[in-house]
């Protein structure tokens, strides 16, 4: 393949690779994995497509001011768990602010995001790695499905780290066939899931004494399931401990399943569900439909907020189409004191008219034409949309633009430290 002398790097994409023109290349765009834009480097061309070409550093000729070292040895053997170790923090949060704007300006929207805000705290709450069966467990190298070793992972807290070092081992140890484990970490307890191949891997003797092993060396796990795939759904089994984890955010606390959608960083949760509290505005007496609910805790903790700072209470309902997490969220309503109606369903089809506040907090996929004509059909005075995906986000925008609804706000939260993902909350509200 080509090599190519000082190519300067133009821009960093969200998935950790820098772009610059391909010499000679007739327009074509050069990716250029684990270059920063600012970077001047020589380049070996690993890839060429007919409309892109794909590189690798052979040089870092003139490093960009956004530079740094990287600080953990996984991600310089091209662990894909991180994707910007080695850029400074700052640069990060301006880059996804950049990201934001772009994916509406693709749509042909032009806003003025606020600036990202930065998570407190870079290790997450919720973990999930791989195991190859060989004695390692970790995250995938960029394209491939090979494990890359790690011992401490900078993602991670250190117990996290502990337990799923115990487990690899264990498992090798067993003869266990535990393909992927997640660890969710709580204020009051955490919770392992190991995912199989089958059900009767799922059962299997050896799964349930390496699970005791594990709770009697870490008392913190109160709650331990198996995952196995059943007629092509993800089917998961209590197997040991309790039904759910119970976690607290602010001035709620919450019950989470394992197969409960919950958000992965706690400490940034909480200032993603302010910035949505605030820009919802509650007062005494809306109707809040919570679309997507999960465990309900948007809804919850905006209606909670709202009560205990000017005693007032609204009228909640949440949709969601996967059980467990309906019943937790009918617990956690009660658990914190509010007033709610939670209902299994697919939030396109279900009836919400008469909302004035719509919480939305779709997939990746994000709502899809179906709930779009939907929302546009009830009318809510405000919608609080809140996405992990700026493309569909902005996608979605549009057609609420179209259909007379106006973006006051757009605020990100950086929920996932040194990847390319990041949370944005976006207010609109009816045109007049």
């Amino acid at each position: 393949m080509r090599e190519y002398k000082e190519i300067k790097i133009e821009s960093t994409t969200n998935l950790g690779a820098g772009v610059a023109p391909l010499p000679d290349g007739n327009g074509k765009r050069l990716f250029v994995w684990g270059a920063v834009d600012g970077d001047t480097v020589d380049v070996k061309i690993t890839d060429e497509r007919a409309s892109f070409a794909e590189g690798e550093i052979l040089r870092v000729v003139s490093p960009s001011p956004h530079r740094i070292a990287p600080d953990c040895g996984a991600f310089t053997a091209g662990c894909g768990g991180c994707l910007f170790r080695h850029m400074t923090y700052e640069h990060e949060t301006a880059l996804k602010k950049s990201f934001i704007e772009s994916a509406f300006r693709r749509e042909g929207i032009e806003v003025d995001a606020e600036d990202v805000i930065p998570s407190p705290s870079e290790t997450r709450s919720k973990a999930t790695v791989s195991l190859d069966g060989n004695g390692n467990s970790g995250y995938f190298k960029r394209s491939t499905h090979d494990v890359v070793p790690c011992g401490r992972c900078m993602i991670h807290d250190a117990e996290t780290d502990e337990i799923r070092a115990f487990v690899t081992a264990d498992a090798k140890n067993r003869g266990v066939n535990i393909r992927r484990m997640s660890v969710r970490r709580a204020e009051y307890g955490t919770s392992v899931t190991f995912f199989t191949d089958t059900q009767g891997d799922a059962l299997c003797g050896g799964l349930h004494s390496l699970a005791a092993a594990m709770t009697e060396r870490f008392p913190d796990v109160v709650c331990v399931y198996a995952a196995f795939k059943a007629r092509g759904r993800e089917t998961y089994r209590r197997i040991l401990g309790e039904k759910y984890i119970k976690d607290r955010l602010g001035l709620c606390e919450f019950i989470v399943s394992p197969p409960s959608f919950y958000q992965v960083n706690r400490a940034s949760a909480r200032i993603l569900y302010d910035t949505a509290a605030d820009m919802a505005s509650l007062s005494g007496g809306d109707m809040v439909a919570d679309l997507y609910c999960g465990t309900g805790t948007v809804g919850i903790y905006a209606a909670r907020r709202l009560y205990n700072e000017a005693g007032g209470r609204v009228k909640l309902l949440g949709i969601e189409i996967i059980p467990d997490a309906v019943s937790n969220a009918k617990a956690n309503a009660e658990l914190n004191g509010v007033d709610a109606e939670f209902r299994v369903g697919r939030a396109e089809t279900s009836d919400f008219s008469g909302a004035d506040i719509v919480f939305l907090d779709p997939p990746r996929a994000g709502c899809g034409r179906e709930l779009i004509s939907h929302l546009l059909a009830a009318r809510p005075e405000k919608i609080v949309y809140i996405s992990c995906a700026p493309a569909t986000l902005a996608r979605d925008a549009k057609a609420l633009l179209a259909g007379g609804y106006e973006i006051r706000r757009v605020a990100p939260v950086d929920m996932f430290p040194r990847s390319g993902h990041v949370e944005t909350a976006v207010l609109m509200s009816r045109g007049k």
